[in-house]
């Protein structure tokens, strides 16, 4: 048999055995259920007493914030390669890493999950590092979910997209976009209970209120803001 004939068997032969090898560890992993874990394939640091979360390069990056008793931040092993973060005090900071800002790479989905028991505060700014840059899409969005008391305040640089859902607060106040740009978004889901909101939209940015129930809403708005509502939202500005 010749050589390059023995090669060649010899590599298939390797491709099965490392395909078999990593069908069965796949099917131990969904036999244990690890794809039920919403953490699964992340590495947790604890943090304790974060109040605050700074979010840099937010038109690139993805951050679910929730509430819970494990202070700390959930950081997916691709996400990992890609950000840098670090924390004094209360306040915890995320941003991209300089490699990644050079080349505008993103980081999407639940890749980063912060936990924490209280949040009075999330400010998000966006990446532009050249004309180009301001034409690209934006893909980063923060997700809020799951608070049960206290009052929040969200400052939204340019760029910005904020998702709240499932939230019973005291009271929000929330600056949507720059005077210049603005081109930010705040959207609300129906299952968010708001005793006191104030909302002051900038630029081009917009707020979409899908039917959460806001006892007292307040809103400054410039001429280019767009506002969206539809549900309870809408109802309590008919009557």
């Amino acid at each position: 048999m010749k050589i390059s004939t023995i090669l060649i068997i010899a590599a298939v032969v390797a491709t099965i055995t490392a395909l078999t090898a990593y069908n069965f560890t796949l099917r131990a992993s969904y036999l244990k259920g690890d794809y039920k874990n919403p953490f699964y394939g992340m590495e947790f640091t604890p943090i304790k007493n974060l109040d605050a979360i700074n979010i840099s390069s937010a038109n690139l990056v993805s951050v679910t914030i929730e509430q819970g008793v494990k202070e700390g931040i959930w950081v997916s092993n691709e996400a990992e390669k890609k950000i840098s973060w670090s924390h004094q005090g209360n306040v915890l900071q995320i941003d991209l890493s300089k490699k990644s800002k050079d080349e505008r790479d993103r980081v999407t989905g639940r890749s980063i999950i912060v936990v924490t028991n209280h949040l009075s505060q999330v400010n998000t700014k966006a990446l532009f590092k050249t004309a180009e840059d301001e034409q690209s899409y934006s893909s980063g969005e923060v997700t809020i979910k799951g608070y049960r008391e206290g009052n929040l305040q969200l400052v939204m640089d340019r760029s910005s997209s904020i998702y709240l859902d499932n939230n019973n607060l005291q009271s929000i106040k929330a600056i949507v976009g720059d005077a210049q740009h603005g081109d930010s978004r705040l959207t609300m889901s129906k299952e968010n209970t708001i005793a006191a909101a104030d909302f002051n939209v900038a630029g081009a940015s917009e707020i979409n209120l899908s039917g959460p129930k806001i006892t007292k809403t307040n809103y400054t708005l410039s001429e280019k803001a767009t506002v969206t509502l539809n549900g309870k939202a809408l109802q309590s500005l008919l009557h």
